[in-house]
């Protein structure tokens, strides 16, 4: 059994409002894992607890599946029919519904874009709560979609990762957030990198259930957003603007 809250959170995690469609749930000792990835963002989802037998399933339409998750209450069971006719049905059941999703052929489902993890970064950041809804409402405020990762100074006179959120011409709206509990390797200060805001709004709003969050910035480019929850976790790399 799973509850209908955690399956719709595992779901939106990779599906990011419609940006991953089509992916391959592998479940493996009751251990789902998830790869996703297109154009500037590719990550990973991974939840244990799933009721599942070992295998492959590939879900061509998320939205589908998601409309059909939410008309659902409660514990749902999990299973697969497989059929002689199809590639098979995921079966969702509560108290009052039966669903029956159609999956589709695991071949036909792009494989995600690769990305090497350079496993050196020079920012890290951990992430509380009131940090993540800070992001989000900043992005919120303005209809630009760029951000910038800089370092400005504080009141203290002390350098500080800043995200300037905002376009870059002078009389644009701006608004500049100081990132807490950041580690800047080095004590580097000459960067600029630009990223799409949008982006990582989409990013956070689909992971404020989690515990602990991570973000670690490459100065070549790469963001690296790492949330943990109770029994799950998820990982995005996030490639920068090309132009401001």
């Amino acid at each position: 059994m799973i509850n209908k809250g955690k399956l719709q959170s595992i779901i939106s995690k990779y599906f990011l409002n419609g940006r991953h469609p089509s992916v391959k749930w592998e479940v493996s000792d009751k251990k789902l894992t998830i790869n996703f990835g297109k154009g500037d963002v590719v990550g990973i989802v991974k939840s244990s607890n799933i009721d599942l037998e070992d295998q492959e399933i590939g879900v061509y339409d998320t939205k589908q599946l998601l409309d059909l998750v939410n008309i659902t209450n409660g514990e749902l069971d999990l299973s697969i029919h497989n059929t002689p006719t199809d590639f098979g049905k995921l079966i969702i059941a509560d108290m009052n519904f039966t669903l029956k999703y159609s999956l589709g052929e695991l071949l036909v489902i792009p494989p995600p874009t690769q990305v090497a993890d350079p496993n050196q970064y020079s920012i890290t950041s951990n992430l509380d709560s009131a940090s993540v809804d800070a992001i989000i409402k900043a992005k919120s405020a303005l209809s630009s979609d760029l951000v910038r990762f800089t370092v400005t100074k504080n009141y203290d006179d002390e350098n500080v990762l800043t995200m300037i959120f905002g376009d870059s011409g002078s009389s644009s709206n701006k608004i500049e957030f100081i990132v807490p509990e950041t580690n800047i390797e080095n004590n580097i200060v000459d960067f600029d990198i630009p990223f799409d805001s949008e982006t990582l709004k989409i990013i956070f709003n689909n992971n404020k259930d989690f515990n602990k969050c991570l973000l670690k910035l490459n100065l070549n480019g790469l963001l690296q957003i790492k949330f943990l929850g109770e029994d799950w976790e998820s990982y995005y790399y996030v490639v920068r603007k090309e132009k401001i």
